[in-house]
């Protein structure tokens, strides 16, 4: 039996590819300027490792634009929406907070996906 690795890059270079496809303005890049969709880097809960399976989680952080006022707020849940809708059906966490230096407004959706190990 063939063992497959773990493609933990190549899940994460498609889940960007994914979003630019759908016209987010979407990137790995942490040091992009908002406002952008930042797929951030994904993790892996804690979970037996040993099946055909295993999930991670992909963190994409929506950044509102400087200085953060309340027409980028909007604009930054009106694409928090789109990206769930985009990506539905799957799992998902949304979180209100703040992302960057300065901080500006964020909102993190992480995705729950499943990849093969074997």
């Amino acid at each position: 039996m063939a063992v497959t690795a773990l493609d933990l890059d190549g899940a994460y270079l498609a889940v960007i590819d994914r979003l630019v496809t759908a016209g987010f303005n979407a990137t790995g890049d942490p040091g992009a300027l908002p406002p952008c969709v930042l797929v951030a880097v994904p993790t892996i809960p804690p979970q037996v490792v040993g099946g055909p399976t295993v999930d991670v989680l992909f963190p994409i952080v929506v950044r509102a634009a400087p200085p953060g006022d309340a027409e980028a707020l909007l604009a930054m849940l009106a694409t928090g929406s789109a990206l769930v809708d985009e990506l539905a059906p799957c799992t998902v966490d949304g979180r209100g907070g703040t992302y960057g230096d300065p901080p500006t407004p964020a909102y993190t959706v992480t995705v729950t996906g499943s990849l093969p190990i074997c």
